[in-house]
């Protein structure tokens, strides 16, 4: 299940959360990280020994997937995220990082979002040395996620949001409310997620174009990925799955939980980053300026109306799928 692989980050939220009150917790979080990052470190040191025990097991599994992993690639970035996630630890490392960031040096739930990023940013590499160095192993899978995978991982990031900014663990459901910009947008700014909605879907159409006739072959390569990704959830259902699992999950812990603390820019570049499926594109850089325009409009309006925008712009773009197939 999708669910089960951020149940130990959601432990590790609650943990962080309960050591704001509690110094016995804060030992608890320090520990939880540090086995987490141990954990990776001795797990990517077992990826190095994979290639020759795969190489005596023809039959394996491993040996029958649709790529080849790089598991050297694997086992190095493994390790060094496991290293590097050791930093956010570091009384002095998170003190020099507030001088730059709108952070607390002495919350643990600050230390334990740090972490995070460090996971977040780690995971990109091993994910393609996983896939060989290329993401077209993916265009070779077929269809890859389904209603149940999007939902799953949307929920999660919906708890991880919540709970993230201690829902009931250190605040009330109001305080949360506050704290994420959850507020009902007036009549005029309905009208502005809307505008803008037509806006990046006009933008999102003009990108294709000229993307398409400049470097057709990054494009169509580009293309088939996403196809094997969302091709089977080009419905309504899955215009309406699309649309909801990442404008409630990916706002709800980017521009809600994460941005107060980690900035405008920091968080816009991890929101591109989870995005890693369109590679070094103009899709990538379409996404990264989406986020921009998100975290503004949580700045200056509130976080329901970057859900919305978010949501109805996905959703709209399966639409025109829809409407549309083939363009």
């Amino acid at each position: 299940m999708v669910f089960l692989q951020f149940v130990p980050f959601i432990v590790l939220l609650l943990a962080a959360n309960l050591a704001v009150r509690a110094s016995s917790w804060r030992v608890v979080t320090t520990i939880l990280l540090t086995l987490f990052n141990m954990a990776l470190i001795f797990l990517g040191a077992f990826f190095l020994i994979i290639p020759a025990l795969l190489a005596s097991q023809p039959t394996n599994p491993l040996n029958q997937m649709p790529f080849r992993p790089d598991w050297a690639g694997v086992s190095l970035w493994m390790m060094a995220t496991g290293v590097v996630a050791f930093l956010p630890l570091i009384p002095a490392v998170r003190r020099g990082l507030a001088r730059l960031l709108p952070l607390d040096p002495a919350s643990p739930v600050h230390m334990t979002a740090l972490a995070f990023a460090v996971y977040l940013l780690g995971s990109v590499p091993i994910q393609l040395a996983m896939l060989g160095g290329n993401l077209d192993s993916i265009a070779n899978m077929g269809s890859v996620l389904g209603l149940s995978e999007l939902w799953q991982q949307g929920a999660a990031f919906i708890i991880m949001g919540l709970f993230g900014v201690g829902l009931w663990l250190r605040r009330s459901t109001d305080e949360v409310t506050d704290r994420l910009g959850l507020h009902m947008p007036s009549g005029r700014q309905w009208g502005l997620v809307i505008g803008l909605t037509i806006v990046f879907v006009l933008l999102d159409q003009g990108v294709a174009w000229a993307w398409a006739n400049f470097d057709p072959v990054s494009f169509e390569r580009i293309g088939k990925v996403s196809n094997a990704l969302f091709g089977g959830l080009i419905s309504p259902l899955g215009a309406l799955t699309i649309g909801l699992s990442a404008g409630l999950g990916e706002e709800l812990v980017f521009r809600g939980a994460l941005q107060p603390r980690f900035g405008l820019l920091f968080t816009s570049f991890l929101f591109a980053v989870i995005h890693v499926q369109y590679g070094l594109s103009p899709a990538v850089f379409e996404v990264f300026l989406l986020g921009l325009v998100l975290g503004v409009i949580r700045q200056r309006g509130n976080l329901t109306m970057a859900i919305a925008l978010h949501t109805l712009y996905n959703a709209s773009l399966v639409a025109l799928t829809l409407i549309f197939p083939g363009s």
